[in-house]
């Protein structure tokens, strides 16, 4: 499930916070979430995982914000 593989992301000592950038694989994660926002807010998983606040939340408004072109974009980026 994304919202356990969140979790583990965003815990996970080898994906720290980064002061200029984002960790890849929270890169990731939090582009899939963006994504797919309508669906995933409907869990009450997810619900309890934005109402923690924190990175997970710093990094999928960052996200939301982008217009769905640019959001598009930033998938095809994931390497860099």
């Amino acid at each position: 499930e994304i919202i356990n593989l969140t979790r583990y992301t965003y815990l996970d000592s080898s994906t720290l916070d980064l002061e200029t950038n984002i960790d890849r694989l929270r890169k990731l994660i939090s582009l899939y979430l963006a994504t797919n926002v309508e669906i995933i807010s409907e869990y009450t998983s997810f619900i309890v995982l934005i109402k923690g606040g924190g990175a997970v939340v710093q990094d999928l408004l960052k996200r939301v914000r982008l217009l769905p072109k640019e959001l598009v974009r930033e998938m095809t980026r994931l390497d860099g």
